[in-house]
């Protein structure tokens, strides 16, 4: 079964990227990528779509899905590439 990848909202980490198991009428079961973090489920409303491996763009509107978690996540990856330059 191929499972769309996706960014799950986390109170610690903001969002943690994951694989969703299981579709429920208004939750998710999720998987996340990094196995320091257990199985979850989610309201749908804090589920947000993500591309496969990591975004490097100096502008976000370069972004191929553009959302609150691709969005942080390319300024995370840029800031500790020390890229602190984005344009939006």
């Amino acid at each position: 079964m191929d499972t769309q990848l996706v960014w799950a909202r986390d109170a610690v980490e903001g969002y943690i990227q994951c694989r969703i198991s299981e579709i429920g009428a208004k939750d998710f079961e999720v998987t996340p990528i990094d196995r320091k973090y257990p199985k979850r489920s989610c309201h749908v409303d804090d589920i947000f779509s993500s591309c496969d491996g990591p975004q490097d763009h100096d502008d976000n509107c370069e972004l191929m899905l553009l959302n609150e978690a691709t969005f942080l996540d390319n300024l995370k990856t840029r800031y500790y590439k020390d890229k602190i330059y984005v344009s939006t």
